[in-house]
Parts: C-alpha cells; structure tokens; sequence
C-alpha cells in the first residue's frame, strides 16, 4: 500500500492510500499544483493504524492540476 501527500508550504492538502504506485502518483498529478510537495510512502496496515514503511518517492509539482469530471 501508499500513502500519498501533498503539501503546500507546510500544510497537507491531500491525502490517499492507493495499492498500486502508478496510482498514488496519477492522484499526485491530479491534485498537486506548480510548487507543491508531492510524498509517497510505502504502508502497512495494521490492527489500529498505518506504518510507515519506507519513503518511495518524492517530488515539486511542475504544473497546474487537472480539473477533476
């Protein structure tokens, strides 16, 4: 599983959990704007909450967000 976040300046704007990678960063793109922080860890869920494994990736957001239909 992952954990995608995306943050501008210091605030989180957007959170999921995808359990396909190409998912996670195909959420990124579509939320994230110019000069947003893109996170994505790998998770495990256990019984109460979710552990962070592992950062995978992470990246700035280069252009504008699609508009979600």
């Amino acid at each position: 599983m992952y954990l995608t976040k995306v943050k501008q300046e210091e605030e989180i704007v957007a959170t999921t959990i995808s359990d396909i990678l190409s998912d996670a960063v195909g959420f990124a793109n579509r939320v994230a704007s110019k000069g947003d922080s893109v996170t994505i860890y790998e998770v495990m869920q256990s019984l109460s909450e979710l552990e962070v494994i592992g950062e995978v990736m992470s990246f700035q957001a280069e252009g504008p967000h699609l508009q979600f239909k």
